[in-house]
């Protein structure tokens, strides 16, 4: 049943999940990019540079898979809104409603990663460059996140008027561009070193603890709420559960293997990808646990 919950909000499925991860992991690439790899070495400045150059350009090619992400959240959103005319209109609203804030907030986040992977491609800037643009990245990322999960603030939905929606947006950005980042990365050749390999981990644990803990407290705010016609989740609960567990399992075992990837010399490629795949896969159950867990205040 919950399926066909998330079937109706299909493109906010796509747009909430892709557009979010899609920044926040160009953002951590090109923090990867700006703060592990050296542009020179004094011991041995030529190899050093020649080396970093061509990680550098590799991973300024892979992260077009970063882009995708943005680009498909992009066009699920704007087939949702149906109008151009209704997009002009949401931007009317700016600081009065929340679906305008995401809306603005989300096009600078769009604008600014296109403006950065256009001039890195180019241009091949250096370390201050990706510094720079990484930390905004990962701001407007996460920020991106946030005012979408604000979006769904809506009186009338009990299940949704909780700080949860953000919060779960929030984390949900950490860990999946976490996890797309370390695929970027590895695709590029970096896991072959395993440059920023710890640091990404720790990001996406941090997202994980946060994103399960947030779904399983939402779940348990549901199944106390009731609508305005003594309505109740009732059997949508038990499918939530299932779901909000079955996530959690793969977010378990997506870790498990992103760590044994970064700790390991041999095959690292191979198990990182695999642990990254698993953790987003788990993130598509967990938006899909959000949009099956409507419950109005009026009768459903």
């Amino acid at each position: 049943m919950l399926l066909s919950y998330a079937q109706n909000e299909l493109c906010l499925l796509l747009f909430s999940l892709m557009v979010p991860i899609g920044v926040t992991a160009l953002g951590m690439v090109s923090c990867i990019k700006g703060f592990f790899v050296a542009e020179t070495s004094e011991s041995d400045e030529a190899s050093e540079s020649e080396q970093a150059i061509g990680l550098w350009k590799k991973a300024d090619s892979f992260s077009a898979i970063a882009i995708a992400f943005v680009a498909v959240g992009l066009v699920a959103a704007i087939f949702h809104v149906g109008a151009s005319d209704r997009i002009l209109y949401m931007f009317s609203g700016v600081t009065r409603s929340p679906l305008s804030n995401e809306i603005v907030v989300t096009g600078i986040a769009v604008a600014i990663a296109l403006l950065y992977w256009i001039i890195a491609v180019v241009k091949h800037p250096g370390r201050g460059f990706h510094r720079l643009f990484g930390i905004v990245l990962i701001v407007l990322g996460l920020g991106a996140g946030g005012f979408t999960g604000a979006a769904y603030d809506i009186p009338t939905v009990l299940t949704w008027t909780e700080p949860y929606s953000v919060l779960g947006q929030v984390f949900l950005a950490l860990l999946g561009g976490s996890a797309l980042s370390a695929m970027i990365l590895v695709f590029a050749g970096f896991g072959e070193d395993g440059f920023g390999a710890i640091p990404l981990v720790v990001l996406g644990v941090i997202g994980a603890i946060g994103t399960i803990a947030v779904v399983f407290a939402q779940g348990d705010m549901a199944a106390l709420a009731i609508s305005s016609a003594g309505v109740t989740l009732g059997e949508r609960a038990d499918d939530y559960r299932s779901l909000a567990i079955g996530a959690t399992l793969l977010v378990a075992v997506g870790i498990a293997l992103w760590i044994m990837g970064s700790l390991r010399s041999k095959k690292r490629s191979a198990v990182t990808v695999l642990g990254c795949v698993a953790v987003l896969v788990a993130l598509v159950l967990v938006r899909i646990d959000f949009y099956g867990i409507f419950l109005p205040a009026g009768i459903m």
